[in-house]
């Protein structure tokens, strides 16, 4: 269901294979606080780099796991269950996502479950959960997401100034928020034009970062649509002109929205379908997390922690980089490691 409100004031590596494409760089209806962009000369994309060893299991593993959470990572933990079931046939999940949100309130002592949320998660939420679930919960990165405002195609903006200060790209010079498209640099007939929100509800961890960088210091007056899938939202931006949209980068449909580059420097614009795009410190960036019982050794939970082991290997970051998100690092697959106490993936 779609509902209109006016919003109240309060408030690396290579991105999989992704293929590299042309946005115009024309410079027409950049906002006041954005440096004029030339062409970039081409580019030549390094091969794609998995940190990880390969996952080679030293026994099946079998029984039901239970997967809870973002509704963004569930094309994704379809993926990973498909290919792990291949080395583990007597395995099978349940793999059920309504937001993650839920993640926290689905994890049940003595049972197989894995929770995906698709935000950061703090410690002080680890620790409230805990006291709620009766054991210390753990949340382990599993790779990035990189978000992506859109406009419509009839929008001529192509550059959003990122203020560093504020973390947000709707301000100008002098740190106020922008509440039309004229602001921005855009014309006739948009100029005078309020910009429309095309967000998803509550219940999807997307929000909170749409809540931080678009809507937070607004005052009162924004018009904002929810939406409840990824694909709504840029439904909603493609028909409307005035609409601003925030969804995952490689959903972005380029026959019928456009995504927006943000000017993070005086000399440095980036795109948000650039293969190197954290790397070069692209802002709108979100982690995607497990969240489970902490293992209290390697036999507590054969298959929960069979899944993990197969997740961190580098064929579970060959599935999270075809379904279009970003693998971690070496530095990071390390970290989270050292969290489940594990010195390599077997």
């Amino acid at each position: 269901m779609t509902t209109i409100f006016r919003i109240q004031p309060s408030l690396r590596l290579a991105v999989g294979l992704l293929i590299l494409f042309a946005i115009s760089p024309s410079a027409a209806g950049q906002p006041p606080n954005t440096p004029s962009e030339s062409p970039a000369p081409p580019q030549v994309l390094p091969p794609l780099i998995l940190r990880g060893v390969p996952y080679t299991p030293d026994k099946p593993v079998s029984g039901e796991l239970s997967i809870y959470g973002s509704t963004s990572m569930q094309p994704l933990a379809v993926l990973w269950m498909e290919e792990f079931r291949q080395m583990h046939p007597d395995s099978k999940a349940v793999i059920d996502c309504n937001g993650s949100e839920e993640s926290f309130q689905k994890l049940e002592v003595g049972k197989s479950i894995v929770g995906l949320v698709s935000r950061e998660v703090s410690q002080d939420e680890l620790d409230r959960w805990s006291l709620e679930t009766g054991a210390k919960l753990v949340a382990v990165s599993v790779g990035y997401d990189v978000l992506a405002l859109i406009v419509h195609p009839e929008n001529p903006l192509r550059i959003l100034g990122w203020n560093a200060k504020l973390h947000s790209p709707l301000t100008l010079r002098d740190d106020q928020r922008g509440t039309n498209w004229g602001q921005f640099g855009v014309v006739e007939p948009l100029a005078d034009q309020p910009i429309h929100f095309q967000v998803l509800s509550k219940s999807h961890a997307i929000r909170a970062y749409a809540d931080q960088f678009l809507l937070q210091g607004g005052d009162g007056s924004e018009i904002v649509q929810e939406h409840e899938t990824q694909s709504d939202v840029q439904a909603a931006v493609a028909s409307d002109p005035k609409s601003l949209g925030l969804i995952s980068a490689h959903r972005v449909a380029t026959k019928k929205v456009r995504p927006l580059k943000l000017a993070i420097s005086a000399d440095q614009i980036i795109s948000p379908m650039d293969p190197l795009v954290i790397d070069r410190g692209y802002p709108l960036i979100r982690k995607l997390n497990l969240v489970l019982i902490a293992p209290k050794d390697s036999k507590e939970d054969p298959l929960v922690n069979e899944f993990l082991a197969f997740v961190l290997s580098r064929q579970g970051q060959e599935v999270l980089c075809k379904d279009g998100f970003v693998p971690l690092d070496g530095s990071e697959l390390s970290l989270q490691l050292e969290k489940l106490g594990r010195i390599d993936l077997k």
